[in-house]
């Protein structure tokens, strides 16, 4: 349980996967319970991003690189020398216990500053989920 963006080195070296739960309320070891036995299947997607290291800070999904871009073995670039410039975990990551197909993508743009967006979602698992798109 954690309520920000922490750094799970050592535990993701040695884990398929991680429940992060933030802080949830007295229903909190029910809920989490049924998650690890598979009695729901978690649909939940990361609202913001985790660093691999605290030297990433701050790290955002939505904004490119101010520096030079980033290319393994370019000695003058945006990197770390011993880091990755990738977050551990993105803005939007989530596991499920089950695959889900993206497809029929259809944007469109409703001429008033909006658009809409049409996508078919299939489960393609064997067991039941619901998607966060």
């Amino acid at each position: 349980m954690c309520g920000r963006p922490v750094i799970f080195n050592k535990v993701r070296k040695h884990s398929n996967a991680i429940l992060c739960t933030w802080w949830l309320g007295s229903e909190a070891g029910n809920a989490i319970y049924n998650v690890l036995l598979g009695k729901y299947n978690p649909s939940a997607k990361l609202p913001m991003t985790f660093p691999t290291n605290i030297g990433q800070i701050p790290i955002f999904y939505q904004y490119k690189s101010t520096g030079r871009p980033t290319r393994e073995g370019v000695h003058y670039c945006t990197s770390y020398i011993d880091s990755s410039t990738e977050p551990a975990y993105p803005f939007g990551f989530g596991l499920s216990y089950t695959d889900f197909k993206y497809s029929n993508l259809k944007i469109t743009d409703n001429s008033n500053n909006t658009i809409s967006l049409q996508i078919d979602i299939t489960n393609t698992g064997t067991i039941d989920g619901e998607e966060v798109v």
